[in-house]
């Protein structure tokens, strides 16, 4: 009888690796790929563990539950604003219906008690698991023999001596594992979720302060940009490079709803930055896009009267303006919706 599993992978070296183990005990692993709307996962990351595992990876797209979870967690947050016993029971509810479809036994996860605080400690897996309803039935490969043995160990589906006891932050014994078992990309532990990044908190909470849970296009545009408020109804997403502006007219141009009208106000032949408008705009809000173009722009001396040309784009029509001034920094810095004396390091408590 072949014996199959779910598999939750990142990316990162350690959801690889423990689907690695259990497949080589001949158990058929089906990788799955969690994405969030805040940077857990990428489509990138696809093509790796595609590579790395011989298997092309479902993925689990969340939507507004997660967003709800994020704006109420049951136990509480990390450091940042991680919910991370919230997500992962969310996670793990969510692969119900591809148990069902598949017929997988258990789900297997790159977790190493210890390595994470809020979320990999032996008390909180245990409550992870009783809170998702399978108990017996999530498989850590990388800690197997220090936790209690799952149902596919007590089955002998999956040998338990040849599974690991790792603990802790150390990453040595996972690329001595990586190097006798041919792992060779993944991705580092510098990247990962938003939710851990103290830089990201300040633009998350005006999300919530501003938007319904439904609002999913502007959640994701949390991932791009300088934000700034400039009213209640009004943000700004200021473009920091060319392949941010690129990510802002896509976010323009999507089909899914949003909660306020766009528009998208692009350099029209100078170096500076495309911005997403998130609300209805006046004359007096034009002039302060304008400016703040402006502000960001390595040119502001205006190549002729009518000032530096900008093209709008909103709701299909296409019309052009001209910004003349650039707005003094202590005016943008108002706007700007950033925790300005916070650490821009984050803090890593993402899970694989």
């Amino acid at each position: 009888m072949a014996y199959r599993m779910l598999a939750l992978v990142s990316g990162g070296l350690d959801s690889i690796l423990a689907a690695r183990v259990i497949q080589e005990q001949r158990v058929e692993v089906l990788p799955v790929h969690f994405l969030h709307p805040w940077g857990c996962g990428s489509r990138d990351a696809v093509r790796l563990i595609t590579r790395q595992l011989g298997v092309e990876p479902r993925i689990v797209e969340a939507g507004e539950d997660f967003i709800a979870a994020v704006r109420n967690p049951r136990f509480g947050r990390g450091r940042n604003f991680n919910p991370c016993v919230d997500c992962r029971v969310f996670m793990f509810r969510s692969l119900f219906p591809l148990m069902a479809e598949t017929g997988s036994e258990a789900i297997i996860t790159g977790e190493v008690l210890g390595q994470r605080p809020m979320s990999q400690l032996r008390k909180k897996m245990i409550l992870v698991d009783r809170e998702a309803g399978l108990e017996g039935r999530v498989l850590r490969p990388l800690s197997a023999q220090r936790l209690p043995p799952t149902a596919p160990e007590i089955a002998n589906i999956v040998d338990r001596q040849a599974l690991f006891g790792f603990t802790g932050r150390s990453r040595a014994p996972q690329r001595e594992l990586a190097r006798r078992l041919g792992v060779s990309e993944y991705h580092t532990p510098a990247g990962g979720c938003n939710l851990t990044n103290p830089s990201f908190m300040p633009k998350l909470r005006d999300f919530l302060a501003h938007y319904p849970d439904s609002a999913l296009t502007d959640a994701r545009a949390l991932n791009v940009g300088r934000h700034l408020r400039i009213s209640p109804d009004l943000k700004l997403i200021v473009a920091r490079n060319e392949s941010e502006g690129r990510e802002l007219e896509a976010l323009h141009d999507s089909s899914e709803p949003v909660e306020m009208p766009r528009s998208v106000y692009i350099p029209d032949g100078f170096d500076g930055p495309t911005v997403l408008v998130c609300g209805p705009v006046g004359a007096e809000e034009e002039e302060l896009i304008g400016g703040i173009i402006l502000r960001y722009s390595r040119r502001q001396n205006p190549p002729e009267p009518g000032g530096f040309p900008l093209r709008v784009v909103c709701s299909g029509h296409t019309r052009r303006v001209f910004a003349r001034n650039a707005s003094p920094p202590d005016v943008v810095r108002r706007f700007l919706i950033a925790d300005l004396t916070s650490s821009t390091r984050p803090c890593r408590d993402e899970v694989e």
